[in-house]
């Protein structure tokens, strides 16, 4: 059976992946993913969030620089002032949880 089928994405060894529905990036994963047989299941986190150990985990493997989407529209958008406060991992995860769409977890 496809990777496609939501049966196959609901698998209990199945990966998780994290992203927003209309990101081309994420897309294209998706693509590879179903291409490649690979289970997963897909969590929107612009609609569910993101819980805040997750985004630690991300940051403690990739570093936060790597984690806050810095060519992204809503950053692009944020003032500033606000741009300028993210300077560490504390900063970084208070306005990630205040705007899950900054979100990027890559390697």
């Amino acid at each position: 059976m496809p990777a496609s089928s939501t049966e196959s994405k609901k698998s209990a060894n199945a990966i998780i992946l994290f992203g927003i529905k209309n990101c081309n990036t994420v897309k294209k994963a998706q693509a590879w993913l179903d291409q490649n047989f690979v289970a997963y299941e897909f969590h929107d986190y612009k609609k569910q969030g993101v819980e805040k150990e997750v985004l630690e985990k991300a940051m403690h493997k990739y570093g936060w620089e790597k984690i806050v989407n810095k060519s992204g529209l809503t950053w692009r958008k944020l003032p500033e002032s606000e741009k300028n406060k993210v300077t560490d991992s504390a900063s970084a995860l208070r306005l990630m949880e205040a705007n899950s769409s900054v979100v990027i977890i890559t390697k």
